[in-house]
């Protein structure tokens, strides 16, 4: 993979924006990413699957480069959208303090979450969806219907996507009981 522009590590915050809103949008979002990150210096690239492996994804520097590869072991947009961020976060927050080239955890420190995989997950979920707004979410509890129908709701009011915020949901509270659509899918 190449990149047509250089990493400004200052840019991250323009960065992170521009593909919140392509995955949020959800319209041809995997050209849309890959454009964002290599006008901003960062190679992406699609694994369709990695045979018996539950990896999402995965990134690293090469010469000065970072990388995202992401696999599409699940074809639904909130876990691309959650998957990209969180590896972009691990790029933006853990190694372009030159201590490192890449992320190297064992498998009991990933299936314990590391503290770099709990910050990176909370990287990625307040980029998709600020913090600030999630806490003025609806509060249901209710039959997992119903809490689609509000969540549904309250997403399109704030210009996200309504899977997204279903993801979000299913990851904090364990529910992923949600009848899905067609605009679930990786557009």
């Amino acid at each position: 993979q190449s990149v047509s522009g250089p990493f400004i590590r200052e840019r991250e915050g323009d960065v992170v924006s521009e593909l919140v809103r392509a995955l949020h949008r959800n319209i041809d979002v995997v050209a849309d990413v890959k454009d964002i990150l290599s006008r901003n210096g960062i190679a992406f690239c699609i694994e369709e699957k990695v045979d018996r492996a539950s990896v999402d994804g995965y990134s690293f520097f090469e010469r000065g480069i970072p990388y995202i590869v992401l696999t599409r072991r699940y074809d639904r947009i909130e876990n691309f959208a959650f998957a990209l961020i969180h590896e972009v976060g691990h790029i933006y927050c853990h190694y372009t303090d030159d201590s490192r080239e890449n992320c190297r955890l064992s498998i009991p420190e990933y299936d314990n979450e590391s503290r770099e995989e709990r910050e990176a997950n909370e990287y990625a979920a307040n980029a998709l969806i600020p913090n600030r707004d999630w806490k003025n979410a609806p509060k249901v509890r209710l039959t997992p219907a119903d809490i689609q129908k509000s969540y549904t709701h309250w997403a399109a009011e704030h210009n996200l996507n309504k899977w997204i915020a279903l993801g979000r949901i299913s990851y904090e509270t364990g529910m992923y009981k949600f009848r899905s659509d067609e605009s679930r899918k990786i557009g």
